[in-house]
């Protein structure tokens, strides 16, 4: 992995630690995020850190 590829994962990982603390400091039941789904860059990094993959909803949006 290049050097820059590892700041950016350990940079990553951060900002998610630092979410899910301020998420627990204010009383929050749970985090959610999304990606694209060929982003599997980011999906090993949100799995990895704990976060599970939502295997029963699909979203959508409309773009007006």
């Amino acid at each position: 992995m290049a050097n820059l590829q590892i700041r950016q994962a350990v940079v990553g990982t951060a900002l998610l630690s630092a979410a899910a603390d301020y998420g627990r400091l204010v009383g929050a039941i749970r985090l959610s995020l999304s990606t694209e789904l060929t982003n599997q860059t980011a999906q090993a990094l949100y799995e990895g850190v704990g976060w599970q993959r939502d295997t029963v909803f699909c979203g959508y949006q409309l773009t007006l």
